[in-house]
Formats: structure tokens, sequence, C-alpha cells
């Protein structure tokens, strides 16, 4: 066993590590009484875990490219996250548990909804695979360890992280997606489809639709 991070609401739990190469990850009680929840689900060894704050979920990172998030009582399915393009090594929540980084060895750092909502942020700027990822106590930065030797410390606030968003990408979820996807009425989802519009054009110059 190497480590063995503690739930934080709660001394009943501690996750152990099991053999090189297998996929499954334990939760156990940390008197070691019971028998422990196995999650499965992952496609290859699973490298990283951490749990939410409160202790009511696990998000766990893979060789298979993705991090997955669980209930930590094992309820429903995980939520995968994808879009790295190599391990994923390492892993953390939020302090306020809206958010996840993820390390990789692709070499970036992804900043995520922890509800899997939108796109994720990329951190781009080290030039080997990220082994390690924190944030700091206010949710406000993030610091990432490579094996390039640095270590690098990133504001990713709510502003800066809605600036990227906006920076990415010019799409606008239309009226049957936003019905489907976020439950939105007929009226809400037009209203809100072109107030989004809008402030694309705004944010990036344009004329307004």
């Amino acid at each position: 066993m190497r480590g063995c991070p503690a739930c934080p609401s709660s001394s009943r739990f501690c996750w152990r590590r099991p053999a090189p190469g297998t996929k499954l990850r334990s939760v156990w009680n940390a008197d070691d009484s019971g028998v422990p929840l196995v999650l499965k689900g992952h496609d290859s060894s699973v490298s990283s875990v951490a749990f939410s704050p409160d202790g009511k979920k696990i998000v766990t990172g893979s060789g298979d490219k993705t991090a997955r998030i669980w209930n930590a009582d094992g309820s429903g399915a995980p939520l995968v996250l994808k879009g790295h393009e190599s391990s994923v090594y390492s892993v953390a929540f939020s302090p306020d548990r809206k958010k996840i980084v993820t390390g990789s060895r692709d070499e970036t750092a992804r900043v995520w909804n922890a509800d899997g909502s939108g796109v994720p942020l990329v951190l781009k700027g080290h030039d080997s695979s990220v082994s390690s990822v924190a944030f700091s106590p206010d949710a406000k930065k993030i610091v990432t360890g490579s094996w390039d030797k640095t270590a690098r410390v990133w504001t990713v606030g709510e502003e800066t992280l809605l600036a990227a968003l906006w920076d990415a990408t010019s799409d606008c979820l239309d009226v049957e997606w936003r019905q489907a996807l976020l439950l939105e009425s007929p009226e809400e989802a037009r209203a809100n489809h072109q107030c989004c519009r809008q402030e694309v054009a705004r944010r990036r110059g344009w004329s307004a639709p």
C-alpha cells in the first residue's frame, strides 16, 4: 500500500492502492472492518485518487486518459471526464467542490466543472508530464508540478475561467439542444440562446446578431 488519503468528513474511509496494473480502486473502512467498496469502470491502471471536501464524491485518474467522478457510497454510474491525450497522473477537488483539476502525461492540466458541464480549461506551459496538482484554499489558484523540474502557479478564478471559455468558442447551444440538455422551456431556450449570441458578439467585438 502506498498513498492512503482519508475521507475529509469521516474517519471511516480510506483508499488503498492495489497491485500495479489493476484497474480497480477500493474504499475501505479506516479500521479495516467490513468489506471494501470496489469501483469498476476504468480501462487501464488507476494512478491517482482524491475525495471531495465533503467526502461524498471521489475522483480517480487513469492510464485510460480519463478521470472519473464517483459517488463515495458506490451508487450510480461514474461521470467520465474525457479530453486528455495521455494518462491522467494527478487529480484534485477544489475546496468549494465545484471544480476538479487533472494533471496528465500530455503535459497539460485541465480544470473541469465537477458536474461535468461545459468544456475544460486547458493549462499549457509545462515541457513534460504534469505529475501533481492542487487548488489553493480559496480555489482561485492552482499549483502544478511536472517532470520538467518546475512547479507553476495558475490563476483560475471564476472570471478567468469564464473569459477563457468565451475566448475558446463562439458556439452557443441551439434552442433544441438547450431544451434537451438544460431542460429549459421553449421560451427560456430562445431567450437564453439569443443572450448567449449577444455575449459572444460583445466579447469578440462583432456586430450584434
